[in-house]
């Protein structure tokens, strides 16, 4: 008993000697406000961890159907604040919100629903609500539909309207178009059995993260006026230019969080890109001569962003791989529209739509690219939000300290609610 006693100790002791070490050489970019330089640092810190955590899984040759469910772990563990810095110890169950599981075009899926709401109807007949469907973030590849629960009991409960949290299958095992196959089938099903399931058919919301963003943006694409409003959080939007202000700018400051390298390897595995082409889209080669002076160049030009947001111009010249065949090959999966939607040729009978991005991220530039084009070649005027400081989880953290992106969620929904009702 003693000796376990020790070496517990003793791994208590080097644990916290390494999460020391690791705490001390996470650094923080000069121009992050002050009020945010805490929040970044956790977040930067934690992010390093889980890296440091895939990097040593990788290296004793767990696959990803082991790597997963332990970073997965790590995530919902820090979601519900469990661990000290990261909220008050609440369990993350709310006696507000009913959830459970259930399959959704033979997709699985998690509903949220308020208990207040239906008991204020249990004595009339239930009015049709609106409902946001969420395709949660993750490279394509990693988390599950549970990692936004937080976040979207939060948004239940505010807005007494259902959420579904749509499980999509996930990359390298099932690359594109299969979670975009997903996420399509559950939107489809729940506006096809929309008296069912007591939805208003004319006020489906999409929203997403991150990847999940992307994916919101291609079902916003493919069903167009069939959808009420899509909210874009973050969206990876474009595969054409890793050279943009924003990837330029931010690159190197908070590579724990995303990084331009972390943005290819997702890219690479959702869109079964060959490891030796990867190397091609991370310096930039990628795309042919001929591409980069047609309407394509045009979609990723800083002139489409506000010179508020920053004053560095788009760069004219690249040195395409000698490898033709590759950049053939790569350019026939960055260019669909259904991969990439900013690459859509137009985008008439889009839905309202809501973008927020950061301002310290390199996904920020792909987020006002996208709303400059609503904007140019249709009838909607989104409504665009650059944070001002940094990208941070939809969930990480959400008993600590709300992200900011959720407070944007939560004021835009609620304004398009009381528009609708």
């Amino acid at each position: 008993m003693m000796a376990l006693k020790l070496i517990s100790t003793l791994s208590i002791l080097v644990l916290a000697s390494f999460a020391y070490k690791v705490w001390d050489k996470t650094k923080v970019p000069d121009d992050i406000p002050v009020q945010d330089v805490s929040k970044v640092k956790t977040i930067e810190f934690v992010c390093r961890i889980l890296h440091k955590l895939r990097n040593l899984l990788a290296y004793l040759n767990f696959d990803i159907h082991i790597g997963r469910p332990v970073l997965s772990f790590a995530f919902d563990t820090m979601h519900y604040g469990i661990w000290p810095f990261t909220g008050n110890g609440e369990s993350g169950k709310d006696n507000e919100i009913e959830t459970y599981t259930r399959n959704m075009a033979g997709v699985p899926v998690i509903v949220h629903r308020s208990k207040i709401k239906d008991r204020k109807e249990s004595q009339n007949k239930k009015a049709p609500q609106p409902v946001l469907i969420y395709f949660h973030g993750g490279g394509w590849e990693w988390l599950t539909a549970s990692y936004p629960s937080p976040t979207l009991t939060a948004i239940t409960r505010t807005l007494e309207i259902p959420t579904v949290s749509v499980e999509y299958r996930l990359a390298p095992e099932h690359p594109y178009p299969a979670g975009l196959e997903d996420c399509l089938a559950v939107t489809n099903y729940i506006i096809q059995h929309h008296k069912e399931l007591n939805v208003d058919k004319n006020r489906i919301i999409i929203a997403g993260d991150s990847a999940g963003g992307n994916l919101a943006a291609a079902v916003s694409l493919q069903l167009k006026q069939k959808i009420w409003q899509q909210v874009l959080i973050y969206p990876l939007l474009q595969a054409m230019d890793f050279q943009t202000p924003s990837y330029r700018e931010n690159s190197g400051k908070l590579k724990y969080i995303i990084s331009a390298s972390d943005v290819v390897d997702c890219i690479s595995n959702y869109g079964n890109i060959t490891p030796t082409s990867k190397t091609l889209l991370l310096d930039n080669r990628h795309v042919s001569e001929a591409n980069r002076k047609s309407k394509y160049s045009s979609y990723v030009h800083s002139n489409l962003i506000s010179k508020d947001i920053t004053k560095l111009p788009s760069l004219q010249s690249y040195n395409t791989a000698a490898d033709t065949a590759a950049v053939e090959d790569i350019e026939k999966t960055i260019f669909n529209p259904s991969f990439m939607p900013l690459m859509a040729e137009s985008f008439e009978s889009m839905p309202s739509t809501y973008i927020v991005t950061a301002h310290h991220d390199v996904l920020r530039d792909d987020g006002l690219f996208y709303a400059a084009r609503l904007s140019n070649t249709s009838n909607v005027q989104p409504t665009t939000s650059v944070t001002t400081t940094f990208r941070t989880n939809t969930s990480l953290f959400h008993n600590s300290f709300l992200p900011r992106t959720i407070r944007v969620m939560k004021i835009t929904l609620n304004a398009a609610h009381r528009q609708a009702s």
